[in-house]
């Protein structure tokens, strides 16, 4: 089977930047993993978290994540399973930030691109390896208020961990439903 590469371009190139914020949740998930870069789809995946979970979202400039319920407010990650490490990586973790919970949509791509929730309290973070966004630990050892990240390997004792301080009943929407209310 021989690929047109050149052909392949061109119809990505064409292709609407736009995701249809209508759809279901799991098949706008695929719509973002399909038309946008990761750099993109992680911010379009959090709006779509927000208005299908009835959340309202909170301005950067507060410091107070990127919504609120019921008067708590949230920082949403989005990852999709990585195909070459098996792994999540959570980015951009600003633990300065006044907020109350770390809410998680993992994309489980091996399992239908089923996308899997946790909502851990915000304390919860430092029970995982986090280090830097950018530089080394002694690079920073006097800055404040910079980004972390980590990494959570499918199956791994992290895994189980984050499992354990989900204050979810299960990984499904309709426990992070429940749990909001």
């Amino acid at each position: 089977m021989v690929l047109d590469y050149l052909q392949l371009a061109k119809i990505k190139f064409g292709q609407r930047k736009d995701v249809d914020f209508g759809l279901k949740l799991k098949d706008f998930i695929c719509d973002c993993y399909v038309r946008l870069l990761p750099c993109s789809y992680g911010k379009r995946i959090e709006q779509k978290i927000i208005q299908e979970f009835g959340m309202e979202s909170v301005k950067t400039r507060m410091n107070r994540g990127d919504s609120k319920k019921n008067g708590k407010h949230f920082e949403i990650k989005v990852s999709f399973l990585s195909n070459l490490s098996n792994a999540y990586n959570l980015t951009h973790l600003r633990p300065w930030q006044l907020i109350d919970y770390y809410l998680f949509c993992f994309v489980d791509c091996e399992n239908d691109f089923t996308p899997m929730f946790f909502v851990i309290p915000k304390h919860m973070i430092y029970k995982f390896k986090i280090g830097p966004m950018n530089g080394t630990e002694l690079s920073n050892e006097n800055n404040h208020n910079i980004e972390m990240r980590s990494t959570i390997n499918k199956g791994t004792k992290e895994y189980k961990d984050l499992l354990k301080y989900n204050l979810l009943f299960d990984t499904s929407a309709k426990s992070l439903m429940e749990f909001l209310g």
